[in-house]
């Protein structure tokens, strides 16, 4: 790393939990940076060009659905492929010259020309700085962690890679039965005899680019939140939370309602939809048993389990397209603020008569227990949207207060 005289945002570290060992992946926050809006913008744009390959995967959802109609046969193997510390070895140089190549999709998004936008996304990109005991830094290579831009700039690369890497596995009468990437996880189906070939052929695409190989042991392989495995030559998938600790919101805790209640529904539906047949019923139990652990209560879960399990089949039997909602009048106002126990519950009361709803959020937050001793301290002078009060000099003692959104 260089140093640099900019201030920038503060650096942070979040755990890696479905890693061994747990890493620690450095973080830098731009919100609120120079460059936040800008690469808002751009990743928008560009969004709108990536992500729409047969080798995309959209969600665990989406994967589920298409793995179970894999049929395999004797001699391929599932195996996993993933790209080491993505973001930090993207070179920018080349992710440019990718994106300068999709040029004729991109324009139509835009109005500005080419060269400006591509210097533009270039400025974005080699403008990350962070601040770590009191000492300024710049990033030298790779595209910034906690920047909007970084995984669009990530999947255009990525999308070149595994084009010519496939093509090249091809021309060398290679075929892969399945290949299906998630932002830097790579799920394969492929013979035994030509792993070593396709991760040499991945490896060579570039050298700041390079992929570890997972076979898939006892058996099964882990993708995404999910375990895969053959079974009579088909791929069957199971849910496996990713929260290995079983950590979730309490039940007990001074927590909005709601908020407790969708805990439960979007374990019971991970469960169930990312589950085949023959493991949906264990990995409904492993749900309640997550939610016993946090206290949840034994007839609010099989309460949320019938109605999510019943509300699943149904729409698989009855898969016709529903009319989006005819509102005949203006749809509800939104207002967000701090949850209170008691008085939240009355407050949302009350702002249904007046065709408003409340939607509360906790005051506490790990963020604000731990990652904020992680990082650096601002200094009091160069802290925003701070009230201040300034002596006047006065023998009465009398002091002006203000309020301010620029560095005090």
């Amino acid at each position: 790393m260089k140093e640099s005289s900019c201030n920038p945002p503060r650096i942070y570290g979040l755990p890696k939990i479905h890693k061994d060992n747990r890493p620690l992946r450095p973080v830098v926050s731009t919100i609120g940076s120079a460059t936040y809006n800008i690469a808002r913008y751009f990743a928008g744009i560009i969004a709108k060009v990536v992500g729409k390959t047969d080798y995309h995967v959209r969600n665990s959802f989406d994967f589920a659905k298409e793995i179970t109609e894999v049929q395999t046969s004797e001699g391929e193997v599932l195996f996993s492929l993933d790209v080491v510390s993505l973001y930090t070895n993207v070179p920018v140089d080349y992710a440019l010259g990718c994106l300068e190549e999709r040029w004729g999709e991109v324009e139509h998004h835009t109005k500005i020309d080419k060269e400006s936008f591509v210097e533009a996304v270039k400025i974005v990109l080699e403008s990350s700085f962070f601040v770590y005991q009191g000492t300024m830094y710049g990033q030298t290579f790779g595209v910034p962690m906690g920047s909007p831009l970084s995984p669009v700039i990530a999947n255009v690369v990525m999308e070149k890679l595994e084009q010519e890497c496939i093509r090249k596995l091809e021309a060398n009468q290679i075929q892969m039965k399945l290949y299906k990437r998630y932002v830097d996880d790579c799920m394969c189906v492929a013979g035994v005899e030509h792993i070593q070939m396709i991760v040499d052929t991945f490896n060579s695409f570039h050298d700041r680019l390079q992929f570890t190989v997972e076979m898939k042991m006892g058996g099964k392989i882990k993708f995404l939140d999910m375990t895969l495995e053959r079974e009579n030559n088909r791929i069957m998938t199971a849910w496996l939370p990713k929260q290995q600790n079983g950590r979730y919101l309490d039940y007990t805790s001074k927590s909005p309602f709601q908020h407790k209640h969708n805990t439960a529904i979007t374990l019971f539906d991970r469960a169930i939809k990312l589950s085949c047949g023959g493991k949906r019923r264990e990995a409904l139990n492993h749900a309640s048993e997550i939610l016993r652990k946090n206290n949840y209560p034994s007839w609010f879960t099989d309460r949320v389990k019938r109605t999510e399990y019943t509300n699943t089949i149904t729409h698989w039997k009855h898969k016709t397209e529903q009319q989006p909602p005819k509102y005949t009048k203006q749809p509800p106002k939104y207002i967000s603020a701090p949850y209170i126990p008691c008085l939240s519950e009355k407050i949302r009361k009350i702002l249904l008569r007046h065709d408003m709803t409340l939607t509360s959020r906790p005051q506490n937050k790990i963020k604000h227990k731990i990652f904020s001793k992680m990082e650096d301290q601002i200094p009091p002078g160069r802290q925003k949207n701070v009230v201040y009060s300034i002596p006047c000099g006065t023998n009465d003692g009398k002091t002006y207060i203000g309020q301010t959104k620029r560095m005090l």
